[in-house]
């Protein structure tokens, strides 16, 4: 039912188009994100919060050169988890690489570079260090019984504070829009892909793909639930690791051609310049 709902909700989405089915839900999503982090920042231990953030900052910067970029260590995280982001990411850099790349056009590469990686990833940072601390601040009997039902963790942990039940019911509606928002650039980006690169796709074949997506994850759910998709996502990812190392190539080509170019253009405009500069003296 939930998928049926979902799959619904995300069709007339992307249906209506960029402007005003996607972006519209895609601005809700902030604004609902940004109402759950700042209440939860007010109602948790805010002190402790900021303290873990910059701690937690600090450390993680030293682990980043040293053992968490080893990949050589042993242990159970890369022997589990780490295959497993690697082939998730890379599965998703077709949709969300061409989705991002359409809506960005015109930006420049700092603004990108601004735009999708640092501020994401700072958000990301105070993200987890709130909720983080919200966790750790509760009773070890609440977090043991978190614990054992990890899918009701965040709601059990949620109860204990102020407002409460009003976080964990826009942390549910986030849960539907982020699902809803996620599928439609993969529509979207379906139906370009399968349509020669069209931006003004058909109704049809966006609902199509919208169809697709459900059937294939009703399916993947019934053979094995999420170590299904696990292995269906590295399996998926690892022929298109090879096309990503083309595509840094191809794009520092095109960059280098694009600044030779940009170059010779400089070059013409200042002697256009002078000679004009020398005309007006003569």
């Amino acid at each position: 039912m939930i998928i049926g709902l979902v799959t619904i909700a995300y069709t007339i989405s992307a249906t209506a188009g960029l402007d005003s089915g996607i972006q519209k839900l895609s601005n809700l999503n902030m604004i609902l994100a940004a109402v759950l982090l700042v209440t939860a920042i007010f109602i948790g231990p805010t002190i402790e919060i900021f303290k873990n953030l910059f701690t937690g900052l600090a450390y993680y910067a030293g682990e980043l050169i040293t053992t968490n970029n080893n990949i050589f260590l042993k242990g159970s995280w890369y022997e589990s988890w780490t295959i497993f982001y690697w082939g998730w990411w890379i599965a998703w850099v077709p949709p969300v690489g061409i989705f991002i790349a359409r809506i960005s056009r015109g930006r420049t590469i700092r603004e990108f570079l601004l735009g999708v990686l640092l501020v994401p990833s700072l958000l990301c940072f105070v993200w987890f260090a709130t909720f983080g601390s919200i966790g750790f601040n509760v009773d070890l009997s609440i977090a043991t019984q978190a614990i054992q039902k990890t899918e009701l963790a965040f709601f059990m942990v949620m109860n204990n504070y102020p407002m409460g039940q009003l976080l964990s019911g826009i942390a549910i509606l986030l849960l539907c829009t982020f699902f809803i928002t996620s599928a439609d650039y993969a529509t979207f980006v379906l139906g370009m892909l399968s349509s020669h690169g069209d931006l003004n796709l058909k109704t049809m074949r966006k609902v199509v793909w919208g169809f697709i997506q459900a059937t294939l994850t009703i399916v993947f759910l019934l053979a094995g639930g999420l170590k299904m998709i696990q292995i269906a996502s590295i399996v998926a990812a690892f022929p298109f690791a090879f096309v990503i190392i083309l595509a840094m190539v191809s794009m520092t080509k095109s960059l280098k051609d694009e600044s030779i170019i940009f170059t010779k253009e400089s070059e013409r405009a200042k002697d256009k310049k002078v000679g004009i500069l020398r005309e007006n003296a003569e």
